[in-house]
């Protein structure tokens, strides 16, 4: 059996409680053989882990590829399939929140057909694509998610078409395997949409983190304009939507995730809730109060951790 497991920002670039977790479960499953692909920042990344023996393939997926263009080319060939695709996205994401997610579904769909043999994120950085993000972008009707802020700027849809670019990146075909196995509800797991559309890969998705939350942590005090980080979190929350519904089964490790997966849209006979296996042996029952009323937190001070 291969199992295709994706992760994001983790495994096998840095230490820390998921990159520990994705290292135990290949090393605990030795007779499976896995294609790890790991999203990153840059191409140069280097791993801080001795991979297992039975990772047969492991290819980073970078995001960032260096200083952007300031326009890219579309092959005339898949042009106009290219932009027909990039509105059906942007027409899910300026959608309101109950909107028309099978738009960007679809166009998520589209581009991936239309992008085989070159790089998505030129494309989206074309002029022609550029000026479909703002014909889709102003010419939404009033009252619309995004609507209340004004219509974009033209530097607005410049820091949204490289922001797409970005996120789209890892929208590319991987090797056909039995399961794809996603480690968050993120950009990664578009590899896991293009293992179904290819090879109709059962896909299961594990929560460690709740990646749309984070997202909006992250953004609430982002430098960046207003119109563009709602443009943002409406792609996120379009991409949560369409991973919790395609996936096959999805996998959080608490129920503080299990209940975030149910409001944005998560099918509950979908979701299995596993928690991290912790040996009860090292961490012997406390009993009793301490003498002074105490507070104890459990984890990285980050501010996607929540803390404030």
């Amino acid at each position: 059996m291969r199992i295709a497991l994706i992760t994001e920002g983790t495994y096998p670039f840095v230490r820390g409680g998921v990159s520990v977790w994705c290292d135990r479960l290949i090393r605990a499953l030795p007779d499976i053989e896995f294609d790890l692909y790991a999203v990153a920042g840059l191409p140069s990344e280097n791993s801080a882990w001795t991979l297992p023996e039975n990772v047969s393939l492991f290819e980073t997926v970078a995001i960032e590829t260096g200083p952007d263009p300031l326009f890219g080319r579309i092959p005339a060939a898949v042009r106009e399939e290219f932009l027909d695709a990039l509105q059906l996205l942007v027409f899910g994401i300026v959608s309101p929140p109950a909107g028309d997610d099978g738009a960007f579904r679809a166009g998520l769909r589209g581009l991936y057909e239309a992008g085989r043999g070159f790089p998505i994120g030129g494309g989206i950085r074309s002029a022609e694509a550029f000026e479909v993000i703002r014909q889709g972008w102003v010419s939404r009707r009033p009252g619309e998610h995004l609507a209340r802020l004004g219509p974009p700027s033209l530097h607005d849809v410049l820091e949204v078409s490289s922001a797409l670019a970005r996120y789209l990146a890892p929208l590319r075909a991987i090797r056909r395997g039995d399961v794809v196995h996603a480690t968050a509800n993120g950009i990664g797991s578009l590899m896991a949409l293009t293992a179904g559309w290819d090879w109709n890969t059962p896909m299961l998705l594990t929560e460690h983190g709740v990646y749309l939350r984070e997202r909006y942590l992250e953004q609430y005090e982002a430098p960046v304009p207003p119109r563009v980080r709602a443009f943002q979190l409406a792609f996120f929350r379009c991409l949560n939507n369409a991973l919790l519904e395609t996936a096959d089964l999805v996998a959080p490790v608490s129920e503080f995730n299990r209940r975030w997966e149910r409001r944005t849209g998560g099918d509950p006979s979908k979701i299995l809730t596993i928690h991290n296996g912790v040996d009860p042996e090292a961490f012997p029952l406390q009993m009793g109060e301490p003498a002074v009323p105490t507070i104890s937190w459990v984890g990285r001070i980050d501010p996607l951790k929540d803390i404030k």
